[in-house]
Parts: structure tokens; C-alpha cells; sequence
């Protein structure tokens, strides 16, 4: 129930760039994904699990190679 700007706070670059991209990651709130404990950064795969097949893996194996970030989803 925490809004977002109570992160914006202190994070305000990040939280400026997540409000901005129009992808599905604009809709969530920060605490939704960092719920667990303030600064944890949890896995794509965590929510995501492997979306992708293996043989794009085996040369991309980190989201944000293709993905900008989690904050700003850009391909």
C-alpha cells in the first residue's frame, strides 16, 4: 500500500524513469517487486521465469542486455 512517491524520495531518478516508460512494469508500484526488504533486487525470473528459449540465452544470458532494465523496459 506503499505509494510511490514515498520511494520517489530518495529515489527519484529511478522512480522518474519508471513513470515514464509505458511498459507493464509502469503499472506496478516499487514496494511490488521490492516488497520483501527495502533494497533488494529481485531476479527477472522471479515473476518472469524463463521466457525466452535457450539458444537466445545461451548469447544473451542477462535480461538487460536486451532489456534497458526493469525500470525502463525498452528493447
Amino acid at each position: 500500500d506503499i505509494p510511490n512517491n514515498y520511494c520517489a524520495a530518495c529515489h527519484d531518478d529511478v522512480a522518474d524513469m519508471l513513470d515514464k516508460n509505458k511498459t507493464k512494469h509502469h503499472d506496478l508500484t516499487c514496494v511490488y517487486c521490492h516488497r520483501a526488504k527495502h533494497a533488494v533486487i529481485p531476479a527477472c525470473e522471479t515473476c518472469h521465469g524463463t521466457p525466452h528459449p535457450q539458444t537466445m540465452l545461451a548469447n544473451f544470458p542477462e535480461c538487460n542486455m536486451c532489456h534497458k532494465g526493469a525500470h525502463d523496459l525498452i528493447k
